[in-house]
């Protein structure tokens, strides 16, 4: 089995309704990323679909993240309208911030990840 990691996507958007759940299965998948399981929970700011996801195979070493190619969420958090997508890769314990608009969010920061539990990373 691929590894997998998980993504946290906020379906608030700035002026307009809430993404739909159909919305980000269909740019998850135009991208090929694979969402094994999912869940919505309730962040602190917003409803926010979280998954257990495959990314493509890196093409290069340019955006590789442990087994996956960061550069397809990137391209699914434009799709999406959002700022980032908070990805945590649990075989090495590591997290990040991708998208457009990411700087602006700072730092990955577990207290605000959410698991597919709903409970947060830390």
């Amino acid at each position: 089995m691929k590894p997998t990691v998980l993504l946290n996507i906020g379906l608030a958007r700035k002026g307009k309704g809430n993404l739909t759940i159909r919305e980000v299965y269909h740019a998850l998948a135009a991208q090929d990323i694979s969402v094994m399981q999912s869940a919505v929970h309730q962040s602190n700011t917003e409803l926010t679909f979280v998954c257990r996801a495959v990314l493509p195979v890196a093409v290069d070493d340019r955006h590789p993240f442990a087994a996956g190619d960061l550069s397809a969420v990137l391209r699914a958090a434009g799709r999406l309208e959002q700022d980032c997508i908070a990805v945590w890769d649990p075989e090495v314990s590591e997290g990040t911030l991708v998208g457009p608009r990411a700087a602006a969010w700072g730092t990955f920061n577990p207290s605000f990840f959410l698991k597919l539990d709903g409970k947060a990373l830390a």
